[in-house]
């Protein structure tokens, strides 16, 4: 076989090889399975939104639980936000909103009120704690 034609051959193995290496680095996370959580649950809550206020304003899970909320305002226009979960919904008065995700990382992660809702807006807060 011709030097050239070694060359030529190990340069596009080099290429192909470097191709797959970068496709692999690209993968986002979310391309990635999820870890499994032993004894991970499905655990419900119901929250009022009312008067600068979240009722219950803490809310307590395991790290893999999958976390349902059925969101209600019960005076005005409100909001809940939880970022660290991409979660931001509007609570129209009177009408639930259902909300699901997986608490798939433990801390403390503040939620809030994501709408204008006068004085007290800034005030109204509450926290997803997420237990190891």
């Amino acid at each position: 076989m011709p030097v050239g034609t070694n060359v030529r051959a190990g340069f596009c193995l080099f290429l192909g090889l470097l191709v797959v290496a970068i496709a692999a680095g690209c993968a986002s996370p979310s391309d990635q399975p999820d870890p499994v959580v032993p004894d991970a649950e499905v655990r419900q809550f119901t929250v009022v939104a009312r008067n600068w206020e979240f009722n219950p304003d803490t809310i307590t899970v395991d790290r893999g639980d999958t976390v349902r909320l059925s969101v209600e305002s019960i005076d005005v226009r409100h909001g809940i936000a939880i970022p660290a979960f991409r979660v931001n919904k509007v609570l129209e008065p009177g009408s639930k909103v259902e909300i699901e995700f997986v608490a798939d990382r433990a801390g403390t992660f503040e939620f809030s009120c994501s709408v204008q809702c006068g004085s007290g807006h800034g005030d109204m807060k509450g926290l997803l704690v997420v237990n190891e």
